[in-house]
């Protein structure tokens, strides 16, 4: 239960934490330690007030003088002198031949009810109960007899009542300063963590370009210093690897152009050449070409799309899907496809990029003439929502599962049921992908609801208006 709510929290929570609990645990110790100690104290402090207390009494009756044992003029003297708080109930008792003397009814039945007991223990210290009260008790034989016996008892109920006196006074500034302590922890805490923030806020408001530069002496705390020091080297590690295969992706398409134009030159010529019956010898090799050249033109806008800046301006869509219509119209042609417009009387523009957005649409429209099938239909339509623009392209093929749809845009991702067909490279929809992350296009992948095939959802930016 507890791992779920807490296993987030952060360094700060759990140092304060940890803070907080060492500070309780240390105050309940030292409580804890004052108690026994006090009453320790406390014990022999009152020890002490009985035995002063039989020494007097023995004095007075080694002197003659008559022995007073009127406890409640004692309290009432007490409570004169304002020392109540600190007055302790010295119950005084006296065993003899002529009898018992006891200066309380109370302490009166505790030495009747255990005289023989008290007679067997002189010079004694005691702890004796009576109707659930605990009694501290000291016998002293009288000093010119021998029989005799004098005894000084208390409630013990007195001697705890000054021990928790005693904590409540020593533990009540440990508890008023221990907030006081954690809140001044808290601030320098926070105070430290500044820099930690700053750090942290730096990393994630900066691009990975940025990280793999910043001055790790400037900014950085140098506990952290060495884990900073590894994520800059696997950022540079990787930007090197990022560079050079997008190097290398330019490079093998620039210099795949080469031989790709020749050979379509050499087949042009050839098809010429021959007899019409050659050309289904030939037809296979112009699709190879077909496809090979397709295959470098989307390596390259790979490549530009990932170097090139953003940089928005108004786009008519009705040019540009009359644009990508035209120049789909063989493909289109080819396997009979009907392509059906639904678009706004007015013409409608988006804040996008013109070159990004015919490759965009191109994309999706040729993905969806190849997965149609022959004859199939393909519904193109633009609509108005919340003063954005919407581009769905739908098609009448199989559809995609939704595991499928979530591999779809992954790059050379194609399905298992197309696999080895000579049309498409898989990169189709991950160019798609990565021209609506830059131009913050919403992309939304979902099966047709009318027509059963694949439907691609564009949310353009707030409309242009001219």
């Amino acid at each position: 239960m507890f791992g779920g709510r807490f296993k987030n929290r952060s360094l700060k929570f759990w140092l304060l934490s940890a803070m907080s609990v060492i500070f309780l645990v240390f105050y309940f110790v030292i409580v804890l330690l004052t108690y026994y100690e006090a009453e320790d104290e406390i014990n022999e402090i009152y020890d002490a007030q009985l035995i002063g207390t039989l020494s007097s009494v023995d004095t007075l009756i080694q002197e003659g003088q008559s022995l007073n044992l009127n406890t409640a003029q004692s309290k009432s003297l007490a409570q004169k002198l304002d020392l109540l708080d600190y007055y302790s109930p010295v119950a005084i008792a006296m065993i003899s031949k002529q009898g018992i003397l006891v200066s309380s009814d109370e302490f009166k039945r505790l030495v009747v009810s255990r005289q023989a007991f008290l007679m067997r223990h002189p010079e004694n210290r005691l702890q004796l109960e009576m109707d659930g009260q605990v009694w501290r008790v000291i016998t002293r034989t009288q000093t010119h007899d021998k029989q005799s016996l004098l005894i000084a008892g208390e409630p013990m109920s007195s001697r705890q009542a000054a021990v928790w006196e005693i904590i409540q006074f020593l533990s009540f500034p440990v508890l008023i300063g221990l907030p006081l302590m954690l809140f001044v922890l808290s601030v320098l805490i926070n105070s430290g963590f500044k820099r930690l923030n700053r750090f942290s806020e730096t990393f994630t408001q900066s691009s990975p370009e940025v990280l793999a530069k910043v001055p790790v002496e400037a900014v950085c705390p140098i506990e952290l210093k060495p884990l900073v020091l590894e994520v800059q080297q696997l950022i540079q590690r990787i930007q090197k690897k990022t560079e050079q295969e997008k190097q290398f992706t330019a490079n093998a398409a620039h210099e795949l152009k080469t031989p790709i134009a020749a050979l379509k030159l050499q087949l042009q010529l050839l098809e010429k050449q021959s007899q019409a019956g050659d050309n289904l010898t030939i037809s296979p090799i112009k699709l190879t070409l077909q496809r090979t050249e397709n295959l470098i033109h989307q390596l390259l806008n790979l490549q530009k799309i990932a170097v090139e800046s953003v940089q928005f301006e108004k786009v008519n869509l009705n040019e540009v899907l009359m644009v990508v219509h035209q120049t789909l119209s063989p493909l289109l042609e080819d396997k009979q496809q009907e392509v059906i417009y639904q678009l706004p009387d007015e013409e409608v523009w988006v804040r996008s990029h013109a070159f990004w957005c015919e490759q965009l649409v191109t994309n999706i429209l040729s993905n969806a003439s190849h997965y149609a099938p022959q004859a199939g239909r393909i519904q193109v339509t633009v609509s108005k929502v919340d003063s954005a623009v919407l581009l769905q392209i739908e098609d009448s093929g199989s559809g995609l599962s939704p595991e499928e749809i979530n591999k779809v845009t992954e790059r050379f991702y194609r399905l298992d049921r197309h696999r080895g067909q000579p049309n498409g490279s898989g990169l189709g929809l991950s160019i798609v992908k990565e021209i609506c992350q830059k131009y913050q296009i919403n992309l939304t992948l979902q099966r047709s609801p009318t027509l059963g095939g694949l439907q691609v959802t564009l949310r353009f930016p707030v409309e242009l208006t001219i």
